[in-house]
């Protein structure tokens, strides 16, 4: 059976399930109930759902947890030979991992992709010890550690942050922090579906994302290094990031896939499909071909809404100076 409702599709794979290796605090994979598949080896099964989508026109693929690279390194790379034999040039892999344990072995597996493979590393600026926890070892000079060596064999490797209260006032550090080692890519997000006293508000990351735009243009890093969501916000092009995306059926354009066999059709944000109508309020607002309503797990209010008219605002005003507010 062929499966095809659009262009595109994201299939996220978490043939661990959500066991992870670290016990991040903010994670919403450490808050929600977790899936831990100690065992996946029922390659054919994986196979069979991926061919699926033979018909897609673009394919992206995420090697997801938990941590991902827990997995047999063997039904990784066998995955990954079948994935690019069957959709070929249309296909983008990306490996989502903490860092922690991706050594010569897994570098010299991405490495032979070349493009094809990136690596998305999670690492937040200094100030987050508290939230980010690897038992006995100091996790963020491992990751950094790591972090340079694969830079020197895999051409894509970006980062993605959380941004909360413990480290948010230190990314202007980070930033050059990565400029400095060769870090081309960042993602900048906040805690989904976190409501604790290190979470950001909606106002709070907007007002980071303009203090870090402002910089960004106004030392030329853009030239030096991508940063999402501000590369997506202020391109003329149309945004493609889901939590900007105004795409009522955007939480259905993923699908999730356990190493059990377990399978959802929409994004592994979304505990039950009837969640997608909460998007329903937000077509008709003002801004809503902008904004897309955020993430399935946000809480859409007043104050949300506000802060994000503040933000396209302020994106207009830069780019268009002052005629336009």
């Amino acid at each position: 059976m062929v499966d095809v409702k659009s262009d595109s599709i994201t299939i996220m794979l978490k043939l661990v399930g959500t066991a992870c290796n670290m016990k991040c605090l903010y994670c919403y994979e450490h808050i929600a109930s977790q899936t831990i598949i100690n065992d996946c080896k029922n390659i054919n099964s994986i196979k069979s759902y991926l061919a699926r989508f033979i018909n897609y026109r673009h394919i992206f693929i995420v090697f997801h947890g938990g941590e991902p690279l827990l997995s047999d390194i063997k039904i990784v790379e066998e995955l990954l030979y079948y994935i690019f034999s069957i959709f070929k040039y249309k296909c983008n892999v990306q490996i989502q991992t903490n860092g922690t344990l991706l050594d010569e072995k897994w570098i010299e597996l991405f490495s032979k992709f070349k493009e094809k493979v990136s690596l998305s590393i999670s690492l937040d600026p200094h100030g987050d010890k508290e939230l980010r926890i690897l038992p006995g070892t100091d996790y963020r000079k491992i990751v950094l550690e790591n972090i340079i060596y694969a830079l020197n064999y895999i051409p894509n490797v970006g980062i993605i942050s959380v941004a909360n209260k413990f480290n948010y006032e230190y990314f202007e550090t980070f930033i050059k922090e990565l400029m400095l080692i060769g870090v081309k890519s960042l993602t900048i997000n906040k805690c989904q579906g976190c409501d604790t006293d290190y979470s950001l508000s909606e106002l709070e990351y907007v007002e980071l994302l303009k203090r870090i735009s402002i910089l960004w243009i106004k030392n030329g890093w853009y030239q030096k290094i991508n940063i999402q969501p501000l590369s997506s916000l202020f391109s003329n092009k149309k945004n493609r990031l889901c939590i900007y995306l105004p795409d009522k059926d955007k939480c259905s354009q993923f699908r999730t896939y356990y190493g059990n066999g377990i399978e959802q059709e929409y994004c592994d944000h979304i505990t039950n499909k009837s969640e997608l109508n909460k998007f329903n309020e937000c077509q008709d607002c003002n801004i809503y071909y902008k904004c897309g309503g955020g993430c399935i797990l946000e809480r859409r209010n007043k104050s949300f809404c506000d802060a994000r008219k503040d933000l396209f605002r302020f994106i207009e005003r830069v780019k268009y100076g002052n005629k336009r507010s």
